[in-house]
């Protein structure tokens, strides 16, 4: 349907007209190629290009969560929210529901060609996990690159929401330590919250049982206000300013368990902590609390999505 609407155009078409034209069709899916026929005729010029812009060529998203064109077709003057992954599997999940009608930029912040957007052109960003660590960023520098982006963010106040090894980049950007915890933290287990008036994570207060998986861990940042803990990890969560960081897993669900045990690395992982049962001490642990944890965790999401707005 799309295509058609931009045949039928005139070769001038720009791209607040285009997506007029889209959104005034009812259609929802918006292919990558017809986003960039859009914009090539922003330069009147409709010709195919040997290669696509490069926000689509750092595009990783999970196929059907996230429409690749929807950045490109946003009203005018509305900023996209930043996704920052590390590795396919970790996608910021049941996070997105909160930003339904929200455009969105998703980059792999270790590709070595990604460019991330300015601080003040997005409206906020939600960084995921990784099997990496925050202190291998001398020897990546996607990472290295990544933790400058989010010390300017933090400057400019733009609200952060960092998961995993994204608490881990938000601490190191603000001048933490980054250690290999004791032991390697990984199930569900019980996180006690410290603040039930903190936006975010106030409403798993006073305790929740969430899906760990990190096998490092952070001071609390200079001026940043503890937010959780658990009996191996004293700081779980933090917030500074305009940034969450939060080391267990809010967003985790028991498909979410489903796909990082399709995961080799992290089905090995699970079974180097947890033992060869590791899959069902899992999923079973799933049954019993990922329900509490969904209803909970979406309404800090939702706060945090009205923070950005």
């Amino acid at each position: 349907m799309i295509a058609s609407i931009l045949a039928d155009a005139p070769d001038s078409i720009s791209v607040v007209q285009a997506s007029t034209a889209v959104a005034a069709s009812g259609a929802k899916q918006v292919d990558p190629p017809v986003a960039y026929l859009a914009a090539v005729r922003v330069a009147q010029a409709v010709v195919a290009a040997p290669l696509m812009p490069q926000q689509w060529r750092h595009e990783v998203g999970v196929p059907g969560e996230v429409d690749m064109g929807r950045a490109l077709y946003a009203p005018p003057m509305v900023r996209p929210l930043l996704v920052i992954q590390h590795v396919p599997w970790e996608g910021p999940h049941r996070v997105l529901a909160a930003f339904a009608d929200v455009p969105l930029i998703r980059t792999d912040a270790l590709d070595p060609g990604c460019r991330l957007p300015g601080p003040a052109e997005v409206r906020g960003a939600v960084i995921m996990g990784g099997p990496m660590s925050v202190n291998d960023a001398d020897a990546i520098p996607g990472l290295a690159a990544e933790v400058d982006w989010v010390r300017q963010a933090i400057s400019a106040g733009v609200p952060l929401l960092g998961i995993c090894l994204g608490a881990q980049v938000i601490a190191r950007a603000a001048g933490a330590v980054v250690s290999p915890a004791p032991r390697r933290e990984i199930g569900w287990l019980p996180v006690s919250i410290a603040d039930p008036r903190d936006p975010v994570l106030g409403p798993l207060a006073p305790m929740t049982v969430a899906l760990h998986w990190h096998g490092e861990a952070f001071t609390l940042p200079d001026g940043a206000s503890a937010l959780a803990r658990s009996a191996m990890t004293p700081v779980q969560a933090f917030r500074l300013s305009s940034a969450w960081g939060v080391l267990f897993h809010p967003e985790a669900d028991e498909a979410l368990v489903d796909t990082w045990l399709a995961e080799p690395t992290m089905q090995r992982e699970a079974e180097e902590v947890l033992g060869p049962d590791a899959a069902r001490v899992l999923r079973l642990g799933a049954r019993r609390h990922a329900a509490d944890l969904v209803v909970n965790s979406t309404a800090g999401f939702a706060a945090f999505a009205a923070r950005t707005a």
